[in-house]
């Protein structure tokens, strides 16, 4: 677990780890990741598994995320038989830029989260490559909500075997210049 509220500088390289997780107890304390760019700072997952490779918060959280956690590198989380690859919960007031996600059963999962722009992206080879959709989150928690006003511009959704992007018991979802193809029978799904 990481919890310093520090900036975490990916060099130049591959790096293999086992899953993590990114939790703040305070606002201050909130920690993100930048590479160098997405095609050379690559963190891979260490072996395969169903838990999530990348978590930022948890379903039981009392602080929304709300700092920028994820700058040009790229998130590799193995076969589409593993756990998601990066999950979010409750992020709010951010963007995540020039970031290749890829693998895992969900290459980018999100949890409610607010006014979320994901730009100059690729999701890839995972079984769906974006997923947000409402959570239940526990007493005292921070949202729990739908996401709503999320934004993906200038991206991919390729090559993931079911979809490009699932959104459900949402509010809002923006698709803009966005390249759709060779996801399994439909590019996206949507409902609620």
């Amino acid at each position: 677990m990481i919890a310093n509220g520090r900036k975490v500088i990916i060099n130049e390289g591959s790096f293999v780890t086992s899953p993590f997780q990114v939790f703040a107890t305070t606002y201050a304390s909130q920690v993100g990741f930048i590479g160098m760019d997405k095609n050379r700072s690559i963190i891979k997952r260490l072996a395969n598994g169903s838990t999530p490779f990348v978590t930022f918060g948890s379903p039981t959280q009392t602080l929304f995320c709300v700092s920028n956690p994820l700058t040009n590198l790229s998130i590799n989380g193995g076969a589409n038989t593993n756990g998601d690859t990066v999950v979010i919960y409750d992020l709010v007031r951010s963007t995540i830029s020039d970031v290749k996600f890829s693998g895992g059963t969900t290459a980018l999962r999100m949890y409610g989260g607010i006014s979320v722009r994901i730009k100059d992206f690729t999701l890839e080879s995972a079984k769906v490559g974006f997923k947000a959709t409402k959570y239940a989150s526990q007493v005292g928690g921070a949202g729990g909500g739908w996401p709503n006003l999320i934004t993906l511009s200038g991206g991919e959704l390729v090559d993931n075997i079911q979809w490009g992007a699932y959104f459900d018991d949402g509010r809002m979802l923006r698709i803009r210049d966005c390249d759709i193809e060779g996801n399994g029978s439909s590019g996206f799904s949507g409902g609620g």
